[in-house]
């Protein structure tokens, strides 16, 4: 599959390519970065609660656990999630908000998306806690139990942690950075009595 156009959801095998023609009217300047107080985040809570809704029918998904390198019975569902929301594949089009380079796409619980996107916030400018307040408005977020979100984010802080031991890659360093600041925001809400 090359291409399938869903609406919302662009689903590519590869990485976007400005050069290449993407279905859906994509203009290459349109990229977005996820910073606080941007419109853009509006789009993508839209387009998140549509994306949960969606199951994962068909194709050969990956695992969490294949995905994500650890296991957490609570990541497994029956829902498509794309598993690498970076700025890089949230693209604004006249027809509102795409998502491409789904060459990771999960079969998986709805609230594993949202865990994987905390990074990509606090990347983006967020602090770890407007991060969790800004996730607060989608349903999946606040159904899930305190406890697996707190197990997510220390499992998936010690994966970038460990990477970055072994990595130069600036990318690496980053995602251990932004990992770890939401692991230690958990730790530390739980000593402040949340």
């Amino acid at each position: 599959m090359s291409h399938l156009n869903l609406g919302t959801f662009v689903f590519t095998r590869h990485p976007y390519d400005s050069a290449a023609p993407v279905p859906g009217g994509v203009d290459p300047a349109a990229w977005r970065v996820l910073s606080p107080g941007s419109t853009d985040l509006d789009l993508l809570a839209v387009t998140l609660k549509a994306l949960q809704e969606t199951p994962a029918r068909g194709e050969p998904w990956f695992t969490p656990a294949a995905r994500l390198g650890f296991a957490q019975p609570a990541m497994d569902g029956e829902t498509l999630i794309h598993s690498d929301l970076t700025p890089a594949n949230l693209i604004v089009t006249t027809h509102g908000l795409r998502i491409v380079d789904w060459a990771w796409a999960t079969k998986a619980a709805p609230w594993a998306e949202l865990a994987l996107l905390v990074q990509w916030l606090i990347g983006s400018g967020h602090s770890a806690e407007q991060a969790e307040v800004w996730m607060a408005q989608l349903p999946a977020w606040t159904a899930t139990d305190h406890e697996v979100l707190d197990d997510f984010a220390s499992r998936n802080a010690a994966k970038w942690a460990a990477k970055s031991r072994q990595s130069t890659e600036v990318w690496v360093h980053d995602l251990a950075m932004w990992t770890g600041e939401w692991a230690a925001h958990r730790t530390d809400s739980h000593q402040s009595g949340r």
